[in-house]
């Protein structure tokens, strides 16, 4: 027979790692660019979004309406607070509910305006959703909250208005 149909005994067999670096690498491209998605900045519902609003002016017509302000402080840069905004901050029930019982404004830790309303709270985290009324913090709720928590939360801590009232 010819030498150059003979199997070399010390060569080895191809392995699979090839494949395996192949779909470890697929996944890690999938995972961030998921995670990438995720962090970037979402819109702010025009219910909560009271840009030109400060925190100031919001327990003023707090004081005028008697509805308590709900500050809602948040960071571009909070993955969290992203969420918040796509999931429960989004959802129907929550803006209705926001809408009716609140006087919303949204504190940006990124501006100035909204660094310096942030400092006036109590705020230990991003993002937090804080109740205000007469100048005092009734309650206040940490993390990206599920719609189902928010509306709980808004219900036991904000009194109905009279359709009346509107």
């Amino acid at each position: 027979m010819s030498d150059t149909f003979q199997k070399d005994a010390t060569a080895k067999p191809k392995s699979s790692g090839s494949w395996f670096g192949f779909v470890l690498i697929a996944v890690l491209v999938v995972f961030i660019g998921y995670w990438a998605l995720q962090l970037r900045p979402a819109t702010t519902h025009a219910v909560m979004l009271n840009a030109e609003l400060t925190l100031d002016e919001a327990l003023d017509e707090s004081e005028a309406t008697g509805k308590p302000v709900l500050a809602f402080a948040t960071a571009s840069w909070c993955g969290p607070c992203q969420s918040l905004k796509r999931n429960g901050l989004a959802d129907e029930s929550v803006l209705a509910l926001i809408s009716e019982r609140t006087i919303p404004v949204t504190l940006e830790e990124t501006t100035d305006r909204g660094a310096r309303d942030i400092g006036k709270l109590p705020v230990r985290a991003y993002p937090t959703l804080a109740l205000i009324q007469g100048g005092e913090v009734l309650s206040m709720i940490e993390g990206a909250q599920p719609a189902s928590a928010i509306i709980t939360w808004l219900e036991s801590n904000t009194e109905a208005v009279p359709a009346s009232e509107g």
